[in-house]
């Protein structure tokens, strides 16, 4: 785990933070798919549509998290912790988790779904999740930590560690690319490998993540790959893959 250590200085009345073991190594947003290809979430776990291959199939990372030193001074009586995202990578979701008791939990936070970009924080060791599409890009964050006046709402001033970057690289899903062949008689084929077992073809007039329906013509195989064919649409379609468990 990578925990960036924190600390309050009573004498500067301020938060600070130790982040030599949370640079060294950036922890990699990976999908189930390529972690462990065989797997899938079971469907009551509020993280299922989120991260289960047959959903959104995100890539996740639940590396970060934070700690309080054990030599740290406490925080005055009637100021409380608070950690603030300041910025982020498009397409870099957060989420506050709990897979060890119940009930399970999987909630927006830090700016995703609408959620707000700050939380208050007790000092007691806490894991995030990060998550986004795969591939192969890199992502980053900017958060701060900082005092609240618990009778004011207000910020204590001066009281912040500064802003601070984690960073995180990304793994592809591994998902089989689909390849389009134009045939005679106004007809196409789609195929992909056949080894990507488990794996059924989905088809959308738009790309919104609910109007994926299952085509209904059955795959063959020819020459080494699964392969149906369609009639060519009039209109724009799509085309996806879908991993049925």
């Amino acid at each position: 785990m990578l925990m960036p250590r924190i600390s309050y200085h009573a004498d500067a009345q301020r938060l600070m933070i130790d982040l030599v073991q949370a640079t060294n190594t950036l922890p990699q947003l990976l999908p189930l798919l390529a972690s462990h290809p065989l797997d899938c979430f079971s469907a009551a776990a509020p993280w299922f549509n989120c991260l289960d291959p047959s959903r959104q199939g995100m890539a996740f990372s639940r590396r970060y998290g934070w700690d309080m030193a054990a030599m740290t001074d406490l925080p005055p009586p009637g100021q409380a912790i608070w950690i603030r995202k300041l910025d982020s990578t498009p397409g870099l979701a957060f989420f506050d988790y709990n897979d060890s008791r119940t009930p399970l939990t999987w909630n927006p936070c830090f700016g995703t779904e609408a959620s707000t970009n700050a939380l208050a924080w007790n000092g007691m060791m806490w894991h995030f999740a990060a998550a986004a599409r795969p591939g192969t890009n890199t992502f980053r964050a900017t958060f701060e930590l900082f005092l609240l006046d618990t009778s004011t709402g207000q910020e204590v001033a001066g009281s912040s560690t500064g802003p601070f970057d984690l960073g995180w690289t990304n793994a592809p899903e591994l998902r089989p690319t689909l390849e389009l062949a134009r045939q005679p008689g106004n007809q196409i084929t789609i195929s992909w490998v056949t080894n990507a077992l488990r794996w059924h073809l989905l088809s959308s007039g738009s790309l919104d993540e609910g109007d994926w329906l299952p085509v209904p013509e059955p795959a063959e195989v020819i020459n080494g790959k699964a392969a149906v064919h369609l009639d060519a649409p009039s209109v724009p379609q799509f085309w996806r893959l879908r991993y049925d468990p």
